[in-house]
């Protein structure tokens, strides 16, 4: 979502949005997607620094311009993840459960060129689904999210490596641990590997 030379600086980015999404309004840029793009990535940056009402006001933004222009984009199913993961966060399951599967349903019928963005969309509604107590459903949907990640790196990645820990996390809390045990040695094994 930010640029890697900002590192943990969320405060640094979340100007930088800022500054961005004041130039093109002021311009009147005609890349409205881009525009849509900016305000998503300024509320994951204000979530982060725990301005969750200013976040998703830029998450509104966000979702009205892609709603009116590309309902059925990847990037607008990218940001009702972003979204259902505030709420979820939040404590607002019955929202958040509503957007992750509107963003699931859009990958469902358009997959996108970013496969990481969908895998994460994936593992979020899992997350989702846990808290709800859908035990079956999120077992599913970790699954589709490792599957994805399996294609993309199959010797490991730290994305991998996340989805075994909710996959495995969720078999050790429901089910005969082993299964669960099996996909956090795994994990632990892509982050030994990646040090």
């Amino acid at each position: 979502v930010c640029s890697s030379d900002l590192g943990d600086n969320f405060f640094g980015a979340l100007s930088m949005e800022e500054k961005a999404i004041s130039f093109r309004e002021a311009a009147h840029d005609k890349d409205i997607l881009l525009l849509a793009r900016n305000y998503n990535d300024a509320g994951v940056a204000a979530c982060y620094v725990q301005d969750y009402a200013k976040g998703m006001r830029f998450f509104d933004k966000a979702i009205q311009i892609l709603e009116l222009t590309a309902p059925d984009d990847p990037n607008t199913a990218n940001i009702l993840t972003n979204i259902a993961n505030t709420y979820l966060f939040l404590g607002d399951y019955d929202k958040a459960t509503v957007l992750g599967e509107r963003a699931v349903k859009i990958f469902e019928k358009t997959p996108p060129k970013n496969k990481h963005e969908q895998a994460q969309t994936y593992s979020t509604f899992g997350n989702i689904l846990v808290w709800t107590k859908h035990i079956e459903e999120a077992k599913e949907n970790f699954l589709t999210a490792v599957e994805i990640l399996r294609t993309l790196a199959p010797d490991g990645s730290i994305e991998l490596a996340r989805a075994y820990i909710d996959l495995g996390q969720l078999y050790t809390l429901v089910e005969d641990p082993a299964p669960g045990i099996t996909y956090l040695l795994a994990a632990l094994n892509m982050q030994e590997i990646g040090r």
